[in-house]
């Protein structure tokens, strides 16, 4: 009552005669007005703890908070930069100010502690001359408003007069729409950009590729709602996102981002489905895929410290009801295949197979030497059927999925594997092929897809931007992650 007479005296003595009640409604609506812009101006303001300063291309950032708002040990979590390598022996002697992560019994080793796994090959500086070129590529094709586009990324290239093939010429291809993704996949390949650039060890708070990364998740972080991202297609989508959100935070352990990341993890909890999996949207049935990608949206939460409440009752009654005893995996509890098997004349890979050796891992449902994961693994690890650079064999979620539980499983399937992976992918990187060499088409001023792998996936609508991500995160799954036997667990 104090403040409100107070106020009321600073309101000049005219206003407050009844006889000018119309000024007086005025001048209050007037006062509530500005002090709603001042409101939202100090809101507007702050990002990921820091203030934006100034207003060029790439906006300079200094801090605003107490250094103690962010967790201290979060900062030392950082994969080794190229920097770093000097330093990196004196700081394996304080291992006590690695950030320890709660991975709950879990047979899926840590991520981000780079130096605890295998050496990095993507960690030296792009400055050095010795960049990851797929990162220089997504870099050059990035929209101005942060995110990656599947259908127009080539209206958004900073390589001006470069040549644009749209596709590789042994497959016949040179269509611009052969590269593009539909419209509505925007999201998507964001998210899988964001973690081909988490993976290599770069974030938006130092590094090379610092920009491109802050204006990536500027951009999700703008476009999350209340109820996740309304742009989002389904749960594959909603799950790609909070992988990189959870990734981004538990390399940078920003707390901005750890609030948005345990958003969209809860609100993906809230997606799966009673007693069961996930499906593409929160009603009909569960299937090995959306849930594929939602059981490792959850475990990155988990491993990167952000707390969930994790039911893995119901989920582990899908993966047993949908497992036969040839060791082949159902679509779903009603659908033997998925609705897309047959494309363009071509029959797909065991993808339901390799997305249920990694679900099984990741919940704890199976661990290595359980007979039912064998018996599935068998399925999966044909690397001379499955991994064959040609039009109907390409199937980067199959390759995806696969490497990520074929690494794990290791041993002679991990070898065979590991060799046909890289012969697949890294002979038919844009700029690196053959016939690339050829074509004299060697350098990034010449070639607009140099670093790129070619959109020629039957089994994806989301073009190459997708397949790049997707290439770069097989070849990189091998030094982010210790092995099972490696970790101890």
């Amino acid at each position: 009552m104090q403040l409100l007479e107070a106020m009321t005296k600073l309101v000049p003595k005219k206003l407050r005669d009844p006889r000018n009640r119309k000024r007086q409604i005025l001048w209050n609506l007037l006062f509530l007005f500005w002090a709603g812009v001042g409101l939202a101006v100090l809101t507007q303001v702050t990002f990921f703890g820091e203030l934006i300063e100034g207003t060029s291309d790439a906006p300079k950032i200094s801090a605003s908070e107490s250094e103690t708002d962010v967790d201290q040990t979060a900062t030392s979590f950082r994969p080794l930069q190229a920097e770093d390598v000097e330093a990196a022996a004196s700081e394996e002697s304080n291992s006590s100010a690695l950030l320890e992560l709660e991975t709950e019994g879990s047979a899926w080793p840590e991520p981000r502690v780079v130096r605890h796994a295998h050496t990095n090959p993507m960690k030296l500086d792009p400055a050095d001359g010795r960049s990851p070129n797929s990162l220089d590529w997504f870099s050059a094709h990035q929209n101005e408003e942060g995110y990656w586009s599947a259908s127009g990324f080539a209206y958004n290239s900073s390589r001006k007069g470069a040549v644009a093939t749209h596709g590789s010429e042994r497959e016949g291809f040179g269509d611009p729409a052969t590269d593009s993704g539909v419209a509505g996949a925007d999201l998507s390949v964001t998210s899988l950009s964001l973690l081909t650039y988490l993976a290599a060890g770069y974030d938006h708070k130092e590094g090379y590729f610092k920009p491109a990364v802050r204006a990536g998740l500027l951009w999700m972080r703008a476009n999350h709602g209340l109820d996740g991202w309304p742009i989002a297609r389904g749960v594959r989508d909603h799950a790609l996102a909070t992988i990189a959100l959870c990734e981004a935070y538990g390399l940078s352990g920003d707390q901005v981002l750890k609030r948005l990341a345990t958003e969209a993890a809860n609100q993906l909890l809230k997606l799966q489905l009673s007693y069961s999996g996930w499906g593409e949207n929160s009603w009909g049935t569960a299937d090995i895929i959306s849930t594929c990608y939602a059981v490792m949206a959850i475990k990155t939460a988990k491993l990167a410290g952000i707390e969930v409440e994790w039911e893995t009752a119901g989920l582990h009654k899908f993966l047993e009801y949908i497992h036969e005893d040839d060791g082949t995996v159902a679509f779903s509890d009603s659908q033997k295949l998925p609705p897309n098997h047959h494309a363009q004349g071509f029959e797909r890979g065991p993808v339901c197979a390799a997305a249920w050796v990694v679900c099984a891992l990741h919940s704890g449902y199976r661990n290595l030497k359980h007979a039912d994961l064998k018996s599935v693994v068998r399925q999966v690890a044909k690397p001379q059927v499955i991994l064959q650079w040609e039009r109907g064999r390409v199937d980067m979620e199959l390759w995806w999925f696969a490497t990520s539980a074929i690494y794990q499983v290791g041993g002679q399937n991990w070898q065979e594997w590991e060799g046909a992976l890289a012969d697949a992918l890294l002979n038919n990187q844009r700029g690196y092929s053959e016939f690339d060499k050829q074509a004299g088409r060697t350098d990034p001023a010449a070639l607009d897809e140099h670093g790129s792998w070619d959109a020629i996936d039957v089994w994806s609508r989301d073009g190459r931007v997708s397949t790049t991500a997707l290439a770069s995160l097989c070849l990189q799954i091998y030094y982010r992650y210790m092995r099972l036997e490696e970790s101890g667990s």
